[in-house]
């Protein structure tokens, strides 16, 4: 059931670990991903090619973290039946899912 909602309505009950965080720096750049962790002065943010952007905590204007997730809100508006009960099988196959 959790997996379904997951799927369908991405948004409804993000997990923390999930949600993206924005970040503006002093130079006016931005930066989105996951932030993995903050090591004292270095903060470590995982872009969505899986890059780890390394940004020192003192060129940090702003941060942000985002209450929506990742995922697509219309996935499962784009899958027919048969993709969906594919992908849930799949999902459902994996050692990550369990």
């Amino acid at each position: 059931d959790r997996l379904c909602e997951d799927i369908l309505a991405p948004n409804r009950n993000v997990d923390v670990a999930f949600r993206s965080s924005t970040i503006l720096t002093e130079e006016g750049k931005i930066f989105v991903g996951l932030l993995k962790k903050s090591e004292g002065e270095q903060w470590i943010l995982i872009d969505n090619k899986g890059n780890a952007i390394q940004i020192a905590e003192q060129r940090i204007d702003e941060h942000r973290k985002s209450l929506l997730s990742p995922m697509p809100a219309n996935l499962g508006e784009s899958l027919k039946d048969k993709q969906f009960r594919d992908l849930l099988a799949y999902l459902l196959s994996t050692s990550s899912s369990r």
